[in-house]
């Protein structure tokens, strides 16, 4: 992705790592600090987003106020130069990021570093950290999680973007994220912020014989989002209102819709979007 990209929540392939025992510390630790994510959402969502390294240094859980002695254990990803002791422009970058965030989680979120081991909670179950090790359904059910939130939070605010010159008060925008979040079958914040990992909403993009007409209202309640864009094509703004419909005009509908969802995205940010 582009190197000053940000996202709301960390990207789901950050926490994938060539050491293992390191990205178990990213995951493990991802839940830890997934309440104050959403809370920073929550509260500003305009300035919520991190960069790249921020939730690589978030992820490793270093909040300590001062810079240890020791150089840490988790190495840096193979697109990254290594850290020399001159002052680099990825040398500063990385301090940078460090002191961002020791200062975000630190500071303002109140949580001390990171040690495996704590007990952290998911679903209602203490996770110590050698499950996280062995447990793949875990490692799935986040993975799931982070895709979600982030697409969700994308979409929202790329909508806020566009739609910018006619939704301009905060009731306008509350009443537009609650808009949004029909997208997902809800009706307000909390459906961008908790999807719902036991219905994993997969089966909201997949089109059976028998599901063809929930299918349509679900697709729908997308392009209706779509339709308020510049330059939305035609075929996504038909769909809308349609009482009947075939699958393969459903199906055309939704090809459109992703084309042009992804297409603005990229228009606006500048790399792909989070998709789920």
């Amino acid at each position: 992705p582009y190197r000053g990209a940000v996202y709301y929540f960390p990207p789901p392939w950050l926490l994938i790592h060539a050491k293992p025992e390191i990205s178990a510390i990213y995951y493990h630790n991802y839940i830890r600090i997934r309440h104050f994510c959403r809370k920073r959402v929550a509260d500003d969502p305009k300035s919520a987003h991190l960069t790249i390294s921020d939730w690589r240094q978030a992820l490793r859980g270093d909040y300590s106020q001062t810079l240890p002695r020791r150089q840490s254990l988790i190495a840096p990803s193979p697109n990254e130069p290594l850290q020399g002791t001159g002052g680099s422009m990825a040398g500063k970058e990385r301090r940078a990021a460090r002191a961002r965030v020791r200062t975000l989680f630190a500071c303002h979120g109140s949580i001390p570093s990171y040690t495996e081991d704590v007990i952290v909670e998911w679903r209602s179950s203490g996770v110590p950290f050698h499950r996280v090790n062995s447990d793949l359904v875990l490692r799935q059910e986040i993975q799931w999680e982070l895709s979600e939130l982030n697409w969700r939070h994308e979409f929202l605010s790329l909508d806020y973007q566009l739609t910018d010159a006619v939704v301009q008060t905060e009731d306008q925008r509350v009443a537009r994220s609650a808009k949004v979040a029909k997208v997902w079958g809800g009706d307000g914040s909390e459906t961008l912020l908790f999807p719902d990992i036991q219905k994993k909403h997969r089966d909201l993009w997949v089109c059976t014989t028998d599901s063809r007409d929930q299918f349509r209202a679900h697709i729908q309640n997308f392009c209706v989002i779509l339709a308020d864009w510049p330059d939305c094509p035609t075929e996504v703004q038909t769909m809308i209102g349609r009482s009947s419909a075939d699958l393969s005009d459903i199906q055309v509908a939704l090809g459109a819709a992703a084309l042009f969802y992804v297409s603005s995205f990229v228009r606006v940010y500048n790399r792909l979007p989070t998709l789920p």
